[in-house]
Parts: C-alpha cells; structure tokens; sequence
C-alpha cells in the first residue's frame, strides 16, 4: 500500500504598504512566505514540498527622491526599482514551481487512491471467492431423487463461508433421468436465498462466482426406492464411520 504523508500548506505576506506623494515614495517591506506544506509519497518517486521563503522586496526610504532635477528617474531609484521587479519576478517563479509541486502530489494521490480502491476490490473479490467456496447446506442432504427423474430439494439454509446464513426455499427438478447421476445446483448472484431456481446437469459443477451447488444424487432406475443424495459439507467436516468397529483382541 502506499505510504503518505502530508502538512497543511498556508501561503501568508506581510508588509507591503506603500504611499506616494509627489516626487517621493515611501514602502514598507513586503514578504512573502509558504509554511508547512510537507507531503511526501512513496509512489512514483517522493516528492516533497517544503517551505519556501520569498524573502523581502527592495525597500524605498523615507522620503527617497524619485527624480533629479532633470526631472529624470534618480540612478538610485532606478536600482531599488529593478530590484522590486526581480523580487517579484522571482515569486512568481517559486510560487508557480509550487503549484507545479502541487499538481504533482494531487496526481500522485490519485494513482494512491485507485491502487487502494483496487486493493480493496480484489480483497473484495478474494473474500467472495472463499465464502462461497466454502458455503455449504443445513442439513447436508437435502436431495432426494424418484426413478421418474423428479428431484426433490427441501427448503434448507445456504451457510457461507464468513458465517452468514440465508434461507433457501424447496423446489424440484427435472432435467435428468434414471440412472444418472445428477448434480443440483442454482445460481444467486445477490447470495439473498429464498426462491430460487434449481438446475441438474450430469456434469460437473463448479462452486464459485454466483453458482451454488445443493448436492448430488444418483437417479433410482425404474421400480426402485427413492434415493436421497449427500450436499457440500462445512470444512474440515469428517462423515461419521458406519456401525461398530471393535478391535479383534477385545473379541471373545
């Protein structure tokens, strides 16, 4: 995942103010400053914006003459006034490297954001892959089978693999005939249970994506009982052994 940081970033200037009065100018120095404004990205490269100091625009004293006698702009005047101009042109210049930094970090924090969004998406996925995977009915045999080919679902619950449970109505099903092995299944993208519809095939059937499988049952030839099949088991279920078992040297 991506790792950022960021600190406030606050523009602020004091000073600058400025009065006029025929052929004399008087002007307070004017600074500006960025503060904080620290972010740093581990996406990409780092990029990191710091704080910037302007520092001050050339000053004009008190009572500075403007021009000369001539009526010309004084030399020193001139000089001060050039100065102010490259102090101002040379904020410009920082204040747009910054926002030339800022634009940076605001697509950087973009492509972090959809890295996460698809980080989650896949845990999502991942996540709904292994719950129905591991889903299972209650009871496990839920299925019985007449030599017609009529499969009988009971209404049971569908446990997933997260715990949640939903409750599945009954139904029947008729898309197999006798002697074959029929597996049962249905499809609920919405996971929400109820009425659903049941589908057999004799082939194989995954459990994934939205496919359910209720279980599977070999279809009575004619003439013969009803016979009831077996449906996914929770994990790590382990049928029990039939009848006893007593080891020989306890038989008399």
């Amino acid at each position: 995942m991506p790792n950022i940081s960021i600190a406030p970033l606050q523009l602020a200037y004091t000073g600058g103010e400025a009065t006029f009065e025929p052929a004399r100018a008087t002007i307070a120095p004017l600074r500006l400053n960025y503060t904080g404004g620290a972010a740093s990205f581990q996406i990409g490269g780092d990029t990191t914006l710091t704080a910037l100091d302007l520092g001050q625009l050339a000053r004009i004293r008190t009572m500075f003459p403007i021009v000369g006698g001539d009526g010309k702009a004084t030399q020193q005047f001139q000089q001060h006034f050039q100065s102010a101009l490259e102090a101002i042109e040379a904020t410009v210049n920082s204040i747009a490297k910054q926002v030339n930094d800022n634009t940076t970090l605001i697509a950087r924090l973009q492509a972090s954001e959809a890295l996460s969004r698809a980080a989650n998406d896949n845990a999502d996925a991942t996540q709904s892959a292994i719950g129905i995977a591991n889903s299972y009915t209650d009871p496990t045999t839920v299925l019985t089978a007449a030599s017609d080919g009529t499969i009988t679902i009971a209404a049971h619950d569908r446990v997933y693999g997260d715990g949640t449970t939903v409750s599945v109505n009954g139904g029947t099903n008729t898309d197999c005939a006798s002697g074959d092995n029929a597996t049962v299944y249905y499809v609920d993208a919405a996971r929400e249970g109820g009425a659903v519809t049941y589908k057999a095939t004799k082939s194989a059937v995954a459990q994934t994506g939205d496919t359910h499988v209720v279980g599977q049952v070999l279809i009575p030839a004619g003439g013969e009982p009803p016979a009831t099949g077996s449906g996914p088991t929770a994990p790590g279920y382990t049928a029990p052994l039939s009848g006893s078992y007593v080891p020989s040297y306890l038989e008399q």
